[in-house]
């Protein structure tokens, strides 16, 4: 499901309320709209370059993916930011995470979750050969290896559910929309002020 957040005029724009007046609510969106998608866009590559892969594998560019899928639509007084990104929402807003379905092997209602390790990140368990093992009282995908038990490589823990409390400074701050809002709106009533006065001269 991807992540979506709405600013209204007034949240992005409130340090210029004499020009949003001037503009009218529906312009203002339409000037704020490309500032904040670069806003949230630059947010994401700032993470890509700050945020190491927690297990230290090799990264798969999750960050720059939800940088990528980013788009912004302006509706009557708002900007709308759409990351279209698997997985974003749950570690922005949190949340429980539950074994859904079926297995495509056993047909039976899935029980587990598989929480990759440094070797099986950014793999599927159906791609590599492994099988299930206790490690260190752990139900673990191990690889499927004559020594498995003795010398287990985990690729996957299987766990029954997943809780993530959700981070707020994965996004930018409310603080940075409204000034990113502001900014554009006076670069852009600027810009109408010099072309106003430059059609006023050639009419002298």
């Amino acid at each position: 499901m991807p992540y979506n957040t709405t600013f209204t005029v007034a949240d992005g724009a409130s340090p210029l309320a004499q020009e949003v007046a001037l503009l009218g609510p529906e312009k203002t969106a339409k000037v704020m709209l490309r500032p904040l998608q670069e806003l949230f866009r630059n947010r994401f590559q700032e993470l890509q370059q700050t945020r190491p892969n927690k297990l230290k594998a090799p990264r798969q560019g999750f960050w720059e993916n939800c940088g990528r899928s980013t788009t912004a639509t302006a509706a009557s007084d708002a900007v709308r930011i759409v990351v279209n990104a698997v997985g974003l929402r749950l570690l922005v807003k949190g949340g429980t995470v539950v074994p859904k379905g079926v297995s495509k092997i056993t047909g039976k209602k899935l029980q587990y979750l598989t929480i990759p390790t440094a070797l099986g990140y950014g793999k599927r368990a159906s791609e590599v050969h492994v099988k299930p093992e206790r490690v260190g009282g752990r139900l673990g995908l191990v690889l499927d290896t004559p020594d498995a038990k003795t010398n287990p490589q985990v690729y996957f823990w299987l766990v029954r559910r997943v809780v993530n409390h959700g981070d707020n400074t994965i996004l930018p701050s409310k603080e940075a929309v409204r000034s990113a809002g502001a900014e554009a709106l006076r670069k852009y009533t600027q810009l109408q002020v010099r072309r106003a006065q430059a059609a006023q001269a050639k009419k002298l």
